[in-house]
């Protein structure tokens, strides 16, 4: 039985002049015949600022059964994050600047993982390990404001397609999780070539307003697992670990910017402007939040073990063929299910960049020595 509790600080985003009134220029002005270089504020003063402060409590259970054969963990834990920093909307005057970082916001992440180990099958010549991870999280925002930065939600996200003006993709906002994919609820593409969208009446319209939003997704998933596997037989081995994620949803970047046939590179073509014939711009809604629920071939390898036992300077001899990023199971339009989130600032996850280097498929061949 294990029982944790800890308290971590963040200060990523922080730097160290955050918390200084900075001035930056401003454009020139003309000035007793010259032209000289105007100066403003461009960063509000905040004394106050710290970093964030996230308190994990967890209890977990380590068992072991059947002679070791069967192993595994569940645990569950609560993480509270709070004084989460954000740059918030302020009034001018006072402040000289409209923006201002400020430690406002908590929120909360609970959930459950569990890992199971076990050796299905030993004996002399034949060993069989399989393994299975689960993991499900619920993240919420508790808190957006205090008693003097106040909001009720905060939009981001980007979703600008050339010829069309930047829309926000998400929403943040108290009681939901982050990854919240908010936007025009689609119906279909009529034979005008133009969208058709649900408003907040119910009514089948061709615009849309801000007031019409509504949520369209999640890129949180409802669970996220892994399957690996481990065969010996004599001097064989071989190994696979599939792993993936049930229940989010990515907004592909790239359907909805070449959704219109004059958008076309000229190779490769997408389906959808073949077959819509959209006539208008491209624009943001649940068309392009797709379910990408999917699961991946990790990683498989195949090794054989060569007999050593008459050679005196060398303890093994092993050939192997590896391959990477094998195959992946999903309904998801576009090139990968799983999108780098080290390109978004972490408030809106799940998005596709139009162009990208997607994974490769790798294989290697090797060989390993041992003296």
């Amino acid at each position: 039985l294990r029982v944790g509790y800890g308290v971590t600080g963040n200060q990523s985003g922080l730097d160290p002049y955050k918390t200084l009134q900075l001035y930056g220029t401003s454009g020139t002005f003309y000035d007793n015949g010259a032209w000289l270089t105007a100066y403003k504020i461009s960063q509000n003063a905040n004394p106050d600022l710290k970093w964030e402060e996230t308190a994990m409590f967890n209890v977990g259970v380590d068992f072991f059964m059947f002679n070791n054969r069967l192993n595994g963990t569940i645990e569950w834990y609560d993480k509270r994050t709070r004084d989460m920093l954000y740059t918030y909307r302020v009034p001018t005057p006072p402040y000289l600047h409209p923006d201002m970082m400020a430690n406002v916001g908590d929120m909360r992440n609970t959930g459950i993982e569990l890992a199971l180990s076990l050796d299905a099958i030993r004996t002399r010549d034949f060993f069989w390990n399989t393994s299975v991870t689960l993991a499900h999280n619920k993240n919420e925002i508790t808190s957006l404001s205090d008693d003097v930065y106040t909001t009720s939600r905060i939009m981001v996200g980007d979703a600008w397609v050339r010829g069309g003006s930047g829309r926000t993709t998400h929403v943040v906002e108290e009681g939901y999780p982050v990854g919240q994919f908010y936007g025009p609820e689609f119906i279909r593409i009529n034979d005008e070539g133009k969208y058709v969208f649900r408003d907040k009446d119910g009514n089948e319209v061709n615009s849309v307003t801000a007031e019409d939003y509504t949520y369209i997704g999640s890129a949180q998933p409802d669970l996220s697992f892994g399957w690996s596997n481990r065969f010996n037989y004599k001097n064989w081995d071989f190994s696979f670990f599939l792993r993936g994620t049930l229940g989010n949803k990515v907004l592909n970047m790239g359907r909805m910017t070449y959704g219109h046939p004059g958008y076309l590179i000229g190779a490769n073509a997408l389906n959808d402007p073949l077959i819509y014939q959209l006539k208008v711009v491209p624009e943001y809604s649940s068309l392009y939040v797709e379910d990408a629920s999917h699961v991946r071939l990790d990683n498989a390898s195949l090794g054989y073990s060569f007999p050593t036992a008459g050679i005196s300077w060398l303890e093994q001899a092993r050939l192997y063929v590896t391959g990477q990023n094998l195959f992946v199971i999903t309904s998801y339009k576009g090139l990968d299910p799983e999108v780098d989130e080290r390109r978004n600032n972490g408030l809106a996850p799940g998005v596709e960049d139009r162009e990208y280097y997607p994974k490769a498929r790798t294989f290697s061949i090797g060989v390993t020595l041992t003296f």
